[in-house]
């Protein structure tokens, strides 16, 4: 993510509005607030928005007049010397902690207002506040009304910019949307959700933390130019030149460590400090002097502490407790290495004080990550509840103190350059200015908001192509990712298309990805989701017991036949000239409502059932023209009796930019938070029988001790399955990561030595019928290849020169061909070399390019 400087914000409208006032530091400061002495008034006036919001931060009650400030007041002094007036609702009791009376109304600051709610209870905030509200708004001439969050405050908010009329701004602080963490934790936010859902959907502009918020919330159909990531301001300069802890060392020093790695935060369940223990039970299994610190306090501080001694690991663990605000840059300098184990979080504002402070982060992947650490560069990012990953990261920095200093000192870097509190205070009350402007044209002009790829709000032009697809989308399988690369191609080339899907159940943590970034597609997707009866949810999800035949068969039946149907209701309504797709059912029933359209299936497999094959062959006539995937596909159908002269073969292809990447294999590991050292065999795709993974496990028995095997990729249930296989196996070289997202696919393929490809020959699929989508992305890499040598393969592959090819289904065999590549670096450079040049023309727009001038042949028959 790139923050635009503040001149990225000036205004468009006559003279450029000035830099934004901050307020002078006090000298006899502490370390944490801020000392604001009288000086000129707020920018009221014409030019500059009134601003309304309702919070929950009670900080900001604070007596009139005090001159210590905390960093919430401060930032909202900054917000208001920026606007005409803020004022703020404060969700409030009648009395404060010290048991005297909250006023009605405090003036913080000039153009700073708080309207504490001095509510009964917490239920009668949202009334009180409402009220409020609407009182202020009518009396200040509110131009916009800011929510913290799509919660209680955002009930608040959208009901007063229902009755005052006025624009809604909705912020969003931590990542609500695209967690499934977060929903899982309490009920009460599984059922917060839709209606938080709905809020944001209300509202006329969104800030968000972090750029993976704005990708989810342009996936709920808001156009992403309303969508503005502004990070929380963090007064940075606390954390400068600070001297450490000198409690914190002396324990370090005093028990015999030599590393300190700092955590601090709530002890909640969000926090997975279980996680964090683990990890630091196998780092201090390699390095016993490496110490941890726990600062913070809260209900599961005892479990925790229990949890530590049973991993044998109490006295290299020191719970700290809650420390006082103005000690935590002092904690922060004492650190070696700073850990985050979160399930969730926005813009970690702990993260950007550990890269202020020049101490590299170990975190898990959470949505601030995408913005505040630059995986390899200023810190590491390892998958969530990953202990084992996040242990070997932090055994990589601290055994490497110069590479531990360099990540710090970039990490100081790159969080001074794009986190200053100036530029997060200029981009929000730009936001609440570009909120106000279609309501009040004369306020001065913001910029558009920044991040992300223009897209037309209104749509696209109508299509010249259907793609129909009865697939999941976005999902975890290579069908999909495939789809979506050839949608993007076809209009690279210049064919408008429309992807017509099901709208199906979706796993967590993809359900919300909005697939333009998921997939790194170059431009805008046009697609149309129709309604299904979902009984494959019904029988995997719901209710499991049925999840055995007949009825998952049963159950994919009747979501293909209500898939088939709604389809063709959109066929018949689409102006498109062209039906395509892969499922040869769907579009034999779409062949009936095509109108004279051609209709094209794209031929991946076949059937193995005689009936099936029987009503295929009756079916082929309907078929305008057949892209087939492999040359034994079109063999295949050409002796179901299908014309030769419409039926292509057209490969699968690669994104040639993503995967030819020269990344040192190295950094590539360094980057994923793998170990450096030792020989790594790759493997990226799915867990199918028919793919040999199974195989490849196996032949971890083969291999020297040195080579690690793994894993990449699966479905949930396939991943757990294939856990469960090795460890009962006890094939201990063999490492099982799960499914990772497309955009780390090509850093996978860089850190191997060796890719391997493991076919299966017992299955026509994986022999004949498959063009593997790795195999493609393999070649891109670089890196010398090991694959099955079947039919569908060698089409691809020629053994010696762009990869070695061995007897299927042998494990033995399948290590012999790995061993020979690790053998030989010469060899494996110059096969790796080959396979890259071969592979270089064949891109998804070459693919396309192909597919286009046949279809426009069999049109013209």
């Amino acid at each position: 993510m790139t923050i635009p400087p503040p001149d990225a914000f000036t205004s468009g409208v006559g003279a450029s509005p000035p830099p934004p006032l901050r307020p002078e530091r006090g000298a006899s400061r502490p370390d944490v607030g801020h000392d604001y002495p009288s000086g000129p008034p707020p920018r009221a006036g014409r030019g500059l928005p009134r601003v309304l919001t309702v919070s929950l931060d009670t900080s900001l009650v604070r007596k009139p007049g005090d001159p210590v400030l905390g960093d919430t007041v401060a930032r909202h002094v900054d917000y208001a010397r920026n606007l005409g007036s803020l004022h703020v609702i404060v969700k409030t009791g009648k009395r404060g902690p010290d048991g005297g009376s909250i006023p009605e109304r405090i003036d913080l600051a000039p153009g700073l207002v708080v309207h504490p709610t001095r509510s009964v209870n917490r239920y009668a905030f949202i009334a009180d506040a409402i009220r409020i509200g609407i009182s202020v708004g009518r009396r200040e001439g509110i131009d916009v009304v800011s929510a913290q969050d799509p919660f209680a405050t955002g009930i608040a908010a959208l009901a007063i910019a229902r009755v005052l009329r006025r624009p809604l701004n909705v912020q969003v602080h931590f990542d609500f949307a695209g967690d499934p963490f977060w929903r899982r934790e309490r009920l009460e936010h599984r059922l917060f959700f839709p209606f938080a859902r709905w809020i944001v959907r209300q509202a006329q502009t969104v800030r968000v933390g972090t750029t993976r918020e704005r990708k989810i919330y342009s996936g709920w159909g808001i156009d992403p130019k309303q969508i503005m990531v502004a990070p929380v301001a963090v007064d940075l300069d606390r954390f400068t030149d600070v001297a450490p802890n000198h409690g914190f060392r002396s324990w370090v020093d005093g028990t015999g460590g030599d590393a300190l790695v700092l955590t601090m935060c709530r002890l909640v369940p969000s926090k997975d400090l279980s996680t964090l223990l683990r990890a630091a039970s196998q780092v201090i299994a390699v390095r016993p002097r490496t110490r941890f610190i726990v600062v913070g306090g809260g209900p599961l501080r005892q479990r925790l502490e229990s949890e530590a001694r049973a991993l044998g690991i109490g006295d290299a663990v020191k719970f700290a407790g809650v420390i006082d605000g103005t000690e935590a840059p002092s904690a922060m300098a004492s650190a070696d290495i700073y850990a985050l184990t979160s399930w969730y979080e926005g813009t970690s504002l702990v993260t950007l004080e550990a890269g202020a402070s020049g101490v590299p982060v170990v975190s898990t992947d959470v949505a601030g990550t995408d913005d505040t650490i630059i995986n390899g560069v200023t810190g590491m990012v390892v998958p969530v509840g990953d202990d084992h990953a996040f242990a070997t990261a932090l055994i990589g920095l601290l055994d490497d103190p110069v590479q531990r200093v360099a990540v710090g000192e970039a990490a100081r870097r790159h969080v001074r350059a794009h986190f200053g509190r100036a530029d997060a205070v200029t981009a929000l009350t730009d936001l609440w200015t570009q909120t106000a402007i279609p309501h009040r044209p004369w306020l001065k002009s913001a910029s558009p908001f920044p991040g992300g790829p223009e897209v037309p709000s209104g749509g696209l032009t109508g299509p010249d192509w259907l793609y129909v697809a009865n697939a999941r989308f976005p999902s975890e399988k290579a069908q999909s990712y495939q789809i979506a690369q050839m949608v993007d191609a076809f209009a690279t080339e210049g064919v408008a298309v429309e992807l017509v899907h099901p709208d199906r159940a979706n796993l967590d943590d993809i359900r919300e990805e909005d697939p333009r970034w998921f997939y790194e597609l170059r431009g805008p997707l046009r697609r149309h989701a129709v309604r299904v009866l979902d009984a494959v949810k019904l029988v995997t999800i719901d209710q499991p017991i049925l999840n055995r035949p007949p009825w998952p068969g049963l159950a994919f039946a009747v979501q293909a036949l209500t898939f088939a149907i709604g389809a063709s209701r959109h066929a018949r309504r689409s102006r498109a000239k062209v039906i395509y797709g892969r499922d040869w059912p769907i579009l034999w029933a779409l062949s009936r409502a095509g109108a004279g359209r051609p209709v094209v299936w794209e031929a991946h497999d076949l059937p193995e059932r005689d009936r099936s094959r029987s009503w295929l062959r009756r079916v082929l006539p309907r078929f305008d023209g057949i892209v087939a995937i492999t040359a034994g596909v079109r063999e295949a159908l050409i002796e179901m009796g299908a014309d030769p002269d419409r039926v292509v073969v057209a490969p699968d292809a690669v994104a040639w930019e993503r995967f030819a990447i020269e990344t040192p294999a190295v950094d590539a590991r360094r980057t994923l938070g793998l170990p450096v050292s030792g020989k790594m065999v790759v493997y990226a795709g799915h867990l199918y029988p028919w793919k040999g993974s199974h195989v490849l496990a196996r032949a971890g028995q083969f291999v020297p001790e040195d080579v690690t095997i793994y894993i990449v990729g699966g479905t949930p249930a396939d991943v757990t399955s294939f856990r469960t296989y090795v460890q009962t196996e006890e094939l201990r070289q063999v490492r099982v990561v799960g499914h990772v997202p497309p955009t780390q696919v090509p850093a996978w393929l860089r850190a191997a030595d060796v890719v391997v490809l493991p076919n299966s020959a017992q299955s026509v699929i994986g022999s004949r019928y498959t063009s593997p989508l790795k195999l493609y992305e393999y070649l891109a890499s670089g890196r010398p290849i090991v694959a099955s040598d079947v039919p569908a393969i060698r089409e691809v592959l020629t053994d010696g020169e762009t990869g070695i090819l061995v007897a299927p289904d042998d494990p033995a065999a399948l290590a012999g061909g790995i061993v020979t590549l690790l053998a030989d670096p010469v060899r494996a450079d110059r096969i790796g070399t080959a396979g890259r040049e071969w592979v270089r023309s064949r891109t998804w727009d070459a693919r396309a390019r192909q597919i286009r001038t046949f279809v426009d042949a069999v049109a013209r028959r």
